[in-house]
């Protein structure tokens, strides 16, 4: 069986009732505006609960895990977000760069320790170019 590709610039629907209002949508914002990886991870061994294009969660260290992407960035200037209850998440890299393979984190709590995630759920997101 042969696929082929579906091209176009605007997906347009109109509503529930077959109105004439029209709803539309650049397709530029679902390649440049979704998240290209995202992740829920628990507990101390660090546990993927939810995933999209993350393969595996490496644990490098106390408060110190890393998302490896099953796609790899196309380079290293992406955007990233994360949350943790009662923890700061920031990136690191002991070169000072992020990488298009992975981004590894750091879990920092008000004392300024590293900390695991006990029970807590910790969150990342994603944003750039796929490669």
């Amino acid at each position: 069986m042969a696929f082929g590709n579906l091209k176009f610039d605007t997906l347009t629907t109109s509503d529930a009732k077959n109105t004439s209002t029209e709803k539309s949508l650049d397709t530029s914002y679902i390649f440049n505006g979704s998240a290209k990886a995202w992740a829920s991870i628990t507990g101390d061994s660090f546990t993927l609960s939810d995933n999209f294009n993350v393969s595996s969660i490496t644990d490098n260290a106390t408060g110190r895990p890393e998302a490896n992407f099953t796609n790899n960035m196309a380079n290293a200037t992406y955007s990233y977000a994360g949350g943790a209850y009662n923890r700061i998440v920031g990136a690191y890299a002991t070169d000072g760069a992020l990488t298009t393979s992975s981004l590894a984190v750091a879990l920092v709590d008000s004392g300024g320790s590293f900390g695991d995630l006990s029970t807590n759920i910790m969150g990342l997101q994603i944003q750039g170019d796929v490669a």
